[in-house]
């Protein structure tokens, strides 16, 4: 179902969490790899409105070439709120489950305001396809 209608964000996120495990688990590897993918998979940062969350008022005084700053301007507007994204349901694993949960949101900002391509290489470089 997936397949035949791709803007059903539901049905696209439940396949990727079936069949991706595979990529999750060597993803997670390349994190362990080095200092600082371990501190990210220790500490787990979320974008949101919660406590122990990164806060969204200090994402607004980023540089504008940074990731988070575009975070923060992408959902300002588009009036979006991080929580009103799906938590991953299919993953047992709760490692794998926060880098689906990351993956998931890269892809959706890389995929916003027409940058198909950029999403493309995102996906293939975060999973080790080759394009």
């Amino acid at each position: 179902m997936a397949l035949r209608n791709p803007t059903r964000a539901d049905l696209v996120a439940t396949v990727g969490e079936l069949t991706g495990v595979e990529a999750l688990r060597r993803l997670r590897d390349r994190l362990l790899s080095s200092p600082k993918g371990k501190e990210i998979l220790k500490q787990r940062p979320r974008i949101d409105e919660t406590t122990n969350s990164i806060c969204r008022d200090k994402l607004k005084l980023l540089e504008p070439h940074t990731f988070g700053y575009r975070y923060e301007e992408f959902l300002s507007h588009h009036q979006f709120s991080p929580l009103e994204r799906p938590l991953v349901r299919f993953i047992e694993d709760e490692e794998l489950a926060y880098i689906m949960q990351v993956s998931i949101l890269i892809v959706s900002i890389c995929s916003v305001d027409g940058r198909f391509v950029l999403s493309v290489i995102v996906k293939c470089t975060t999973f080790g396809m080759s394009c």
